[in-house]
């Protein structure tokens, strides 16, 4: 009888926890990294708006699209203050379905994705890396998202047989980042936001979206931080990051095109930096 195969160690990995409406800046950090490096052969580990990061990403996505395609969604269907309260959950959900590749489990699943939830009664963080299919994998992140009451009123979800919440818990009462270690990696490089101090007044107004959702200029400008971040990180870990050069690999394929959702909305914005390859 032939055993499974185990999953490969991989050197590095990349977590990124919870961040709210700063998953546009979490969008811009893969973003900026994506352009030097191949981050289909970096696992990837989220939780909340990190999972909504990390599985586009790995699914091959188009960040700049995909957080063109957000910030159009939460500025079009917020008609007055906090009006998004309660209905997150459907906004986040389109946002996955309008962008997600077809075949996003499988690339999911190859590229070993981690997402976390937490489950109920006894706030066990759980990580999910097994997607049957394109709308499982938009469940799984949905629940890794799902603050009590704010994405849909419901106090839990249901996935995997489990009740579920937010993967973030632990990170949100206690900044635990036991939790976002990938396991089959030898190395997690976190990415947080408070990590970067050039998110400065922007992370403190980072709730404006919430209350101001037609306010897009703030979320453009944590893309920005976000491709300046991703430079600063990829000079910082620099040995760690070299393996993955794409002048070292073929080019990964990713899901981009010349139309579709919100494609040129970033050309209206001010060039933002983009990380240049690490010398050799």
């Amino acid at each position: 009888m032939r055993m499974p195969d185990l999953p490969k160690r991989a050197t590095l990995s990349l977590g990124l926890p919870g961040a709210g409406v700063l998953v546009f800046w979490q969008l811009g950090v893969l973003h900026g990294l994506r352009q030097s490096f191949d981050l289909s052969q970096i696992p990837l580990l989220g939780s909340s708006s990190g999972a909504v990061a990390a599985s586009l990403a790995a699914s091959g996505a188009c960040l700049e699209q995909a957080a063109g395609h957000g910030i159009d969604l939460f500025k079009h269907n917020a008609k007055k203050r906090f009006s998004l309260v309660g209905s997150v959950g459907s906004l986040v959900s389109r946002w996955m379905h309008d962008t997600l590749p077809v075949d996003a489990a499988l690339r999911c699943r190859e590229s070993q994705i981690n997402v976390l939830v937490t489950t109920l009664p006894f706030l066990t963080t759980r990580t999910i890396s097994d997607f049957s299919s394109r709308a499982e994998l938009i469940r799984c992140v949905l629940a890794s998202a799902h603050i009590p009451l704010v994405l849909d009123w419901r106090m839990f979800v249901n996935v995997k047989g489990r009740a579920c919440i937010d993967g973030g818990l632990w990170w949100l009462l206690r900044r635990s980042l036991v939790e976002h270690q990938h396991a089959t990696a030898a190395k997690t490089l976190i990415i947080k936001p408070c990590d970067d101090e050039g998110l400065g007044e922007v992370h403190a107004r980072r709730h404006t979206i919430l209350a101001r959702p037609s306010d897009a200029g703030v979320a453009f400008e944590m893309w920005a931080r976000g491709l300046e971040h991703a430079s600063r990180l990829a000079e910082k870990h620099e040995a760690d990051l070299r393996p993955y050069l794409h002048a070292l690999r073929s080019k990964t394929h990713v899901t981009c095109s010349t139309a579709g959702p919100s494609s040129n909305l970033f050309q209206r914005q001010d060039e933002a930096k983009v990380p240049t390859s690490v010398t050799s």
